[in-house]
Formats: C-alpha cells, structure tokens, sequence
C-alpha cells in the first residue's frame, strides 16, 4: 500500500511537471511574438522546435527520476593493509638479552669484570652491565634503532646520522644528543631479527685460543710502511692516533691493555692484558707523548687531559692491537 502512494506520488509530480514543460513551450512561444512581431516563420518555427527539445529534455529528466531506485549496495569493506614488518624489542630487554645468552663468552666476562669494578666505585651493581651491552647495541651501525619523538607515541625509525651524534640514555629507554639535557626521542627498540643476529656474532667471536697481539710500537712501525711518516713528530701521527681512537670507541677495532692499578713497572708487568672497552675511548685518548718516546711499550697509555694526573688509575698501559685487526685498519686508514 504503501508502494502505491509513493507510485501515486510520483505520478503527481510527473503530470505536475509535465504541464510544466507545455507551460514553459507556450511562454517560448508568446514571449517570442511579443518581441519580435515580425519574426519569420522559419526562425518561429526553430525557436518552437528548441522550445521542443528542451521540454523533452526535461520531461526525460522527471522520467529518469521516477524509474531511478535508491541504490542498497554498501560499499565493500577494505581492511587496511597490515605492515610486514619485524617485531620490535625494547633496548633495554634486548640488552638483557644479550648479556643472558652469551654470558659464557668472553665479552660477557670482561664486562662482568668491569661491572664489579664499577660496583666498587659506588655505582649501582648491574648498572655497567647493562650499559655496556646496550652500547654494543647502539654503537652498531648494522643495527637500526627505533623510538618515539614526544609528543608523538609512534615508533619511527632514528636516523643513523642521528643515532652517530648520541647516545642511549635512562637505561636504554631513551636517545639523547651529546649537546643536550634532555632525550630527543623515547621508548627505544631494535628488531628481534637484529637482536638474534647480534647474539650469533657475538657467539661466533667467542675465542678458542689467545689472539696474536702486537704492541703499539710495533703497529706504529707497519703503519710506515704503508705510508705514513717516518719522523713520530710529523703532526699527521695525531690524526692516526684520533682516527684509532674513533674506531675503538665504535667498536671497529679492538685495543687491549693492562689497567694501571699502579705506577710500579713491575707490578703493571704483571697485570693482564684485556681488551679495553669501547665506553673507555669516549673519555680517554691515546697518549701522543709514548709514541714520540718510543723506548719501549709499556709507555703506551690512554690519558684524559681533563682529568686530575691524566686520569691515573684509570688508564690502561702497554697498549696492543690484534696483528690481523691492525693490517685491516691500516690498509682502510691511509696517511693524508
């Protein structure tokens, strides 16, 4: 029934504006004479003719609209596309980790050694622990790091020419440039994929036998002979000792020494060679004044001139580097 009144509706309107268009023909028609009472007839008869078009026009129009239905399709639903992507693991859990699934191996060692010396000197039990192993991470550069830029909450990928100019912060929960007082970017994470690859490298590296080591003297004596000076005053010696010093600190290339837990030759003598931790070079140089001496090994040391005695008991003397390592960097560092 109620089909029929709307059939009935537009039945009404259709008439309605049908009388319309006749109306809208007349008027063409009339208002035509009027104007141009001596008009010819076949310029009255084309203007009656469009008159003609436009009212079929309309009346087609009036048609269309009543055979038209609404339309019930819904649009298809479209799922947003899902990221494929790696998930992600904090900094600080991925550090852990690390630490937790390597910790027979030697870096764990070392840096269970250096965390009790730590400990000794007031700081928290872990602490150093942990910082060391999310440096590992960080310091990286095959490692992507990801966080979130306040006020945002989205985990963004951080720019490695970014990641290079900071350092993690609050435990590995945030990135912070080495010119500022608060973090840049929060809630910092790396991929799970990275994390499993990390602990395979370090795994692998795991030695079986002692490395063969080389006193600095005698790197310094490879390093002329591909190129760099003879005369130890030259100053381009300074920036081979800076450009060491920058490889060291990012884990590049590995330096050993022994902690100068004293200024007794003979004691130093017999404190163990180990390798020097990367955190070590963002303080400590690579003393320039040992090499000028050059009389014998032991008088290379790393030193911070901003510190009280060049930071004495906290350096490390008698400095070496593996035989392979020192040929690798050699042939990657050229004298300019």
């Amino acid at each position: 029934m109620l089909a029929d009144k709307e059939s009935e509706g537009m039945g009404m309107r259709t008439g309605m504006h049908t009388h319309i268009g006749v109306l809208v023909m007349d008027l063409v028609l009339i208002g035509t004479q009027a104007a141009f009472p001596n008009i010819s007839p076949g310029i009255g008869m084309g203007l009656l003719a469009a008159a003609v078009l436009i009212t079929a026009g309309y009346v087609g129009l009036l048609v269309w609209e009543y055979f038209r239905k609404p339309s019930t399709n819904k649009p298809p639903h479209v799922t947003p596309k899902q990221e494929n992507r790696d998930d992600l693991i904090p900094l600080p859990e991925a550090a852990i980790a690390l630490y937790e699934q390597t910790r027979t191996g030697f870096e764990a060692k070392l840096a269970d050694r250096l965390d009790r010396s730590d400990a000794d000197n007031g700081e928290e039990p872990g602490d150093s622990l942990l910082r060391h192993y999310i440096n590992s991470i960080v310091y990286d550069e095959s490692i992507p790091l990801f966080g979130s830029r306040p006020p945002s909450e989205k985990i963004i990928e951080i720019p490695l020419s970014i990641k290079k100019e900071g350092d993690a912060v609050g435990g590995g929960k945030s990135f912070q440039f080495l010119s500022d007082k608060k973090p840049t970017y929060r809630n910092l994470h790396i991929r799970r994929s990275d994390l499993e690859a990390k602990i395979r490298e370090i795994g692998e590296g795991a030695r079986t036998s002692a490395p063969d080591l080389i006193p600095f003297l005698t790197f310094y004596d490879m390093a002329v002979t591909t190129g760099w000076p003879e005369d130890r005053n030259d100053k381009r010696w300074i920036d081979l000792k800076d450009r060491l010093r920058e490889s060291a600190r990012n884990n590049w290339v590995q330096l050993w020494g022994r902690p100068e837990v004293s200024n007794a030759a003979e004691l130093l003598a017999k404190q163990p060679r180990e390798p020097i931790p990367a955190d070590h070079w963002r303080d400590f140089e690579i003393e320039y004044l040992g090499m000028l001496a050059g009389v014998e090994n032991m008088q290379m040391r790393s030193y911070n001139p901003a510190l009280a005695n060049w930071g004495a008991g906290k350096r490390y003397r008698d400095l070496h580097i593996e035989r392979s390592a020192a040929a690798k960097w050699l042939a990657e560092n050229r004298c300019q």
